[in-house]
């Protein structure tokens, strides 16, 4: 009878044990597809001029706000390197509390900067963003088909974005040929496209 009795309970027991086992790990998982991170509320971008357009097509942050539906802050501006962002993101996460933070920085760094340089301070956004509770998407960069030089180094600079720690990487150079750049540095709208939806995919 007793061992009849302990065999019930094991068969009810370890069920039961089993269940709320993995109830935990589920309520624990808030990972997805993208791994895991903040619900989208609010995207603030930091640029350069690819993100404003430069006039030769309507910048990517338009597409993007478009897609992700949500309220969008476009700090883009032209001739803009890294180094500037690392201060701009402190400030713009303290003043808009966004959910997300993007990033396309360094095509500035490649035409006249330090690829090493580059990679760190995208390295420094990317964590600054991490210990203020935002999700950070990083952009690998567009080819500059206007010099070869410069288009090395943009490849040097992606190719250390890849493994950047702390945010989620939008390989927009794999997705981008020289035909989506309008003046051998910027993109024209489909290029502009392509670069919101890479961004859009990994928020």
């Amino acid at each position: 009878m007793f061992s009849t009795i302990m065999k019930l309970i094991k068969l009810i027991t370890l069920p039961v044990l089993y269940a709320l086992f993995s109830l935990t790990i589920g309520c624990n998982d808030k990972s997805d597809s993208k791994g895991s991170g903040n619900k989208l509320t609010k995207i603030v971008v930091i640029g350069d001029s690819i993100g404003t357009g430069f006039g030769v097509a309507t910048g990517f942050p338009v597409f993007l706000k478009q897609m992700a539906g949500v309220p969008l802050i476009n700090n883009s501006k032209r001739s803009r390197q890294t180094g500037t962002g690392i201060g701009l993101a402190k400030s713009l996460i303290a003043q808009h509390k966004p959910s997300h933070l993007v990033v396309l920085l360094g095509t500035n760094d490649a035409v006249r900067g330090s690829v090493g340089a580059a990679i760190n301070n995208l390295q420094t956004i990317a964590n600054i963003a991490k210990d203020n509770g935002v999700t950070c998407v990083i952009g690998t960069l567009p080819p500059i088909p206007r010099s070869s030089a410069s288009n090395s180094k943009a490849a040097a600079i992606s190719k250390g974005i890849q493994g950047l720690k702390n945010a989620r990487i939008a390989n927009i150079r794999g997705e981008l040929g020289n035909g989506d750049i309008a003046d051998g540095v910027h993109p024209n709208n489909n290029g502009q496209r392509i670069i919101a939806m890479n961004f859009k995919e990994k928020l």
